[in-house]
């Protein structure tokens, strides 16, 4: 049986004549609807690539929502590169948020961290919040002690077990931001 609510058609042969579906909201109380249900976590896929598969309407709508493409998560043992790189497009340079635990560096701890990193630090001026947690001490000199030469203006928030300034070779003069005027909190 087909539900009427989330169906290109007018009308389809379960639905009474006249019924309404969400595709006949004006556009801005669904792109509200969009992003509720965006900000909801989720135990399965996230809700762009859920969204993207219901039917045009919403596929086009998820495709063209560049925030919905900016939250990357490394908590798989094989990290999915190639599906970033097209979220990076599809964010179109908004601010975005990187979280990094363990287990990508189970396996093939430097070679994730590095690719990691080339997938970051293109898009680096967008960055919004950094959470590295419980990753090795080689992990986080590869993501912390790139050269001081790269700016992320609009990060706010690095978050998780973050290295001292000060402690296993990573200095002031070796973190990997130099320009952060946006920066509110290191937890």
């Amino acid at each position: 049986m087909s539900n009427p609510i989330i169906t290109d058609s007018q009308e389809t042969p379960s639905s009474p004549p006249g019924s309404r579906h969400i595709n006949d909201l004006p556009y801005d109380i669904f792109h509200l609807i969009f992003s509720v249900c965006f900000q909801e976590p989720s135990a399965g896929a996230p809700f762009p690539v859920v969204a993207s598969h219901v039917c045009r309407t919403w596929r086009q709508h998820a495709l063209n929502t560049p925030k919905f493409w900016t939250k990357l998560e490394f908590h798989q043992k094989k990290p999915p590169f190639e599906k970033y790189r097209v979220w990076w497009e599809r964010a179109n340079g908004c601010p975005f948020d990187v979280s990094i635990d363990q287990r990508p560096f189970q396996v093939a701890s430097l070679k994730h961290a590095k690719e990691i990193m080339r997938l970051i630090i293109p898009n680096i001026a967008s960055l919004r919040t950094l959470r590295v947690e419980k990753v090795p001490q080689k992990v986080l000199r590869t993501i912390f002690g790139r050269p001081a030469s790269v700016s992320a203006p609009q990060l706010q928030r690095l978050a998780g077990k973050i290295p001292a300034m000060s402690q296993n070779g990573l200095s002031r003069e070796t973190w990997v931001f130099h320009d952060v005027p946006a920066f509110r909190t290191k937890d």
